[in-house]
């Protein structure tokens, strides 16, 4: 009979390399799925910023044209004032 110590001893090591291939294997799986979460995230983005694009650009161009306005006005009233 094979000696019992011997016998668990191979089945430890069988293990131990079975749970490293398991373990590159989820890590291989789980760096893809963070490039997938990535690349969705990315296009996600890029679809709300060219959906929204007009709108802040509209915005920004109120927002300049008050500024511009606005400042017209304070130079009137500081000439007028003072």
């Amino acid at each position: 009979m094979a000696d019992p110590g011997l016998r668990n001893l191979g089945m430890a090591g069988q293990v131990e390399v079975t749970g490293i291939c398991v373990f590159a294997v989820v890590k291989r799986l789980s760096v893809s799925l963070v490039a997938v979460e990535n690349a969705s995230l990315l296009w996600f983005n890029a679809s709300v910023l060219r959906l929204n694009a007009p709108l802040v650009l509209f915005v920004l161009e109120i927002k300049g044209w008050f500024r511009r306005n606005l400042i017209g006005e304070q130079a009137i009233n500081y000439a007028i004032y003072y």
